[in-house]
């Protein structure tokens, strides 16, 4: 988990494009309907406010003459036709702000406006914000603290983020983005998730029901107060429009199958993650998860002996006792096998620059068996590594294990660290547990897996 954080131009410290009406209008519903739930300051926090204020008053029009001018104790809007006093005039328009200046800031940009002041041990700590566009999160909850449920936070980024804050400066900016996929478009979703994702959506129709929420956030020093002010843009595009943008939709893809389970609760991933990955394989990246049928054995066979790592020979395998007429056996018992397929048509179109698949169509596989309660082969073709694939198939052969009934599962690789393969399962929740000592596993390492029920 890092800050993420670039240096940033003045320039581009606030954003407006041709959705400032529509943001603005919204704002102006929650401010008047939920004022409360979207404005909150604790006492003490009114010289940075007026710092925020002062900062965009000075920044808006003259990075925007064309819409904000500035005359004496008066900005003018000229998108909203609005006029505001923000000087020393001593009229009621102005009084009206004066405990709160960081809510008449907030009216005239379409970001998020959050406030933090260090605490008496130099931790930074939120005191004020005008937050219209939260995700799944309420202002008053966090009052007084600062990212406490982002997992990880409190151990990998509190300090380096305490110390970043130390060196901000007034006129050098940062930003970073973050990202999630929700299931509405609505900007306001200021109360924690409650409702289940919808039983039918499906990897057909995600790409119409989800949509990509992006965060662009900046941070900076107020040049009064000393306080840190964050900024908070919320954009919404649904999951469609990825198929314009295949190398974004192909970096979706390995963000999903790389992070941890407690980010992806974090960001209410979980629930909707098959339709999701579902949806990014088949219409996107050229591929998608089935069941292995019995004309797909020949084809398992090549990309068993294609692999790098643990890589065997046909006669080698043929030697464990593994053929195809053993494997046919097998499906029709107590094992399933889940296979990678490729789509050409979709592949050309999207991503050009891909690997030709071979002529079975078939990028990797994985079959698990009930009875031994374990996922005994794992194969993706090299050229198609690092795609997400090798992960889906290991969540099908899960998902399936678990639906027997499975309480705790087991594979085993080989015994060393350096290994992708062993990386790969630490990094999906697998647990090494000791090297076998004995039968055909013998000098490997096992590795185990409880259940999600079990291990809840």
């Amino acid at each position: 988990m890092r800050l993420g954080l670039r240096s940033l131009s003045l320039d581009h410290w606030i954003e407006i494009d041709d959705q400032y009406e529509r943001y603005l209008q919204r704002k102006r519903e929650l401010l008047s309907e939920r004022h409360a739930e979207v404005f909150a300051a604790l006492p003490g926090s009114e010289a940075a406010q007026q710092d925020v204020l002062n900062l965009l008053a000075d920044h808006l029009p003259r990075r925007f003459p064309q819409w904000f001018t500035r005359m004496g104790d008066r900005l003018i809007n000229h998108l909203t036709g609005e006029t505001w006093t923000v000087g020393d005039g001593g009229d009621t328009d102005l009084q009206s702000w004066r405990e709160c200046p960081l809510d008449l800031a907030g009216r005239w940009v379409q970001e998020d406006l959050l406030v933090l002041l260090p605490s008496a041990e130099g931790t930074y700590r939120l005191v004020a914000g005008s937050l219209c566009f939260p995700l799944y999160w309420r202002l008053a909850d966090k009052l007084g603290q600062i990212h406490a449920p982002v997992p990880g936070y409190d151990k990998t980024l509190e300090r380096p983020m305490d110390n970043f804050f130390a060196r901000l400066q007034p006129n050098h900016p940062g930003y970073r983005f973050n990202w999630s996929i929700v299931d509405t478009p609505e900007l306001f979703l200021g109360v924690q998730r409650s409702h289940p994702v919808p039983t039918d959506l499906t990897p057909d129709n995600a790409g119409d029901r989800l949509w990509i929420r992006v965060e662009r956030q900046t941070v900076r020093r107020l040049p009064q107060s000393g306080g840190v002010l964050f900024t908070v843009r919320t954009y919404t595009y649904p999951l469609a429009m990825l198929q314009q943008y295949p190398e974004a939709a192909a970096g979706l893809v390995r963000a999903i199958a790389q992070m941890p389970p407690d980010m992806q609760r974090y960001k209410s991933l979980a629930p909707s993650r098959p339709a999701i990955e579902g949806y990014l394989q088949s219409n996107l990246w050229g591929w998608q998860i089935r069941p292995a049928q019995a004309t797909d054995i020949e084809a398992l066979f090549d990309i068993r002996t294609s692999v790098v790592e643990d890589h065997q020979s046909r006669k080698e395998i043929a030697a464990l006792g593994i053929t195809p007429a053993s494997v046919a056996h097998m499906l029709d018992t107590d094992c399933c096998a889940w296979v990678a397929e490729m789509n050409a048509e979709v592949k050309t179109k999207m991503n050009p620059g891909s690997p030709d698949p071979p002529a079975h169509r078939l990028a990797g596989f994985a079959i698990a068996n009930a009875t031994e309660k374990t996922v005994f082969g794992l194969f993706v073709l090299p050229a198609y590594e690092g795609r997400g694939i090798g992960r889906s198939l290991l969540q099908a052969a899960e998902d399936w294990l678990w639906s027997a009934g499975c309480e705790e599962i087991w594979l085993v690789t080989g015994n060393d660290p350096t290994l992708r393969a062993y990386g790969f399962y630490l990094h999906l929740g697998w647990t090494a547990v000791g090297v076998e000592t004995a039968g055909e596993f013998q000098g490997e390492m096992r590795f185990i897996k409880r259940s999600p029920k079990q291990a809840g």
